[in-house]
């Protein structure tokens, strides 16, 4: 019995590794973010919708049959589909990564407030170089 119980726990972990890995292991991801995600779902659902719409339309005007204008919309409705669901994650994932950097900053902010206010070492020494020399011109 204690084999299966094994191979139970062995299954699992084998589970978590697909689609939420990234999110799981705290790496910012599209499908973990809640806005993101319900975008890209209306995104992909109006691309097809729309692809479909075009290709019925498309075929249907150049005079085939139904089922060859059913087969070419459907064609089109997968393909802008598809091509929907790339943008949108793409587009996403650059807002995810802008939200996650303006978050880094305000936290870098607010903890230069806590420490006085005062600027790494480096950059008040550059920033006086640059005063001194600028003064004397």
């Amino acid at each position: 019995m204690a084999d299966k119980s094994d191979k139970k726990k062995k299954g699992d972990a084998k589970g978590k590794k697909g689609k939420d890995a990234g999110a799981g292991a705290g790496r910012p991801s599209v499908a973990g973010h809640p806005r993101a995600r319900a975008s890209v779902r209306r995104v992909k659902g109006l691309g097809g919708l729309a692809g479909f719409v075009v290709g019925a339309l498309l075929a249907h005007s150049a005079g085939l049959s139904v089922t060859s204008t059913l087969e070419r919309a459907l064609i089109c409705g997968i393909g802008s589909y598809l091509l929907a669901w790339g943008c949108a994650v793409a587009v996403w994932r650059q807002i995810v990564l802008a939200e996650l950097r303006m978050i880094f900053d305000l936290h870098q902010e607010h903890v230069r407030g806590l420490a006085g206010g005062s600027a790494p070492a480096g950059a008040q020494t550059a920033g006086s170089a640059a005063d001194s020399s600028g003064a004397g011109s």
